[in-house]
């Protein structure tokens, strides 16, 4: 079965574009238009953008916390295949994992951050011992697509 997200991955990009550019905007407006040469709302044309700084800064830091990747799981043939990258304009460290469908120990998935941030954690049976992959963040995956993840997952690991 194959699951990958690029639909939601390209969401992500557009709104992170729209998102900076409605920051630019709003903060060249509040810069060259006169309309805040006197306090708007009591707030002074400098808390304003100091307030919308802080807002969007706060947003792309909340981005980073919760993970979002590129999600591609295939496990066709006798190897389970996962590669993913992280969703930033900046980092793109591409990573794969392939692991024997016999090799596979079990799997976790770990969700925090009040349900925003979920985290898949796999286990591969190595020369007698069980070695854990780093984490892989999922938040980007839909339900749907996160239930057929673990509907494939368990098929593999053995009780």
């Amino acid at each position: 079965m194959l699951i990958e997200n690029k639909k939601t991955t390209i969401r992500v990009y557009l709104y992170k574009m729209i998102q900076a550019s409605v920051t630019v905007i709003l903060l060249t407006g509040i810069m060259v238009s006169g309309w805040f040469e006197r306090d708007v709302l009591g707030i002074s044309k400098y808390q304003w953008i100091i307030g919308i700084t802080l807002l969007y800064v706060g947003m792309i830091i909340i981005a980073r916390l919760r993970q979002l990747n590129y999600f591609y799981f295939n496990d066709e043939g006798d190897k389970i295949q996962i590669r993913y990258y992280p969703i930033h304009p900046l980092v793109q460290k591409k990573k794969a994992i392939k692991i024997p469908k016999i090799g596979l120990a079990g799997y976790d998935i770990q969700v925090s951050m009040l349900g925003l941030k979920k985290i898949l954690l796999i286990r591969q049976k190595v020369k007698g011992k069980v070695a854990t992959y780093p984490p892989i963040g999922i938040t980007s995956l839909k339900s749907d697509e996160l239930e057929s993840l673990k509907e494939q997952l368990d098929k593999y690991v053995k009780s």
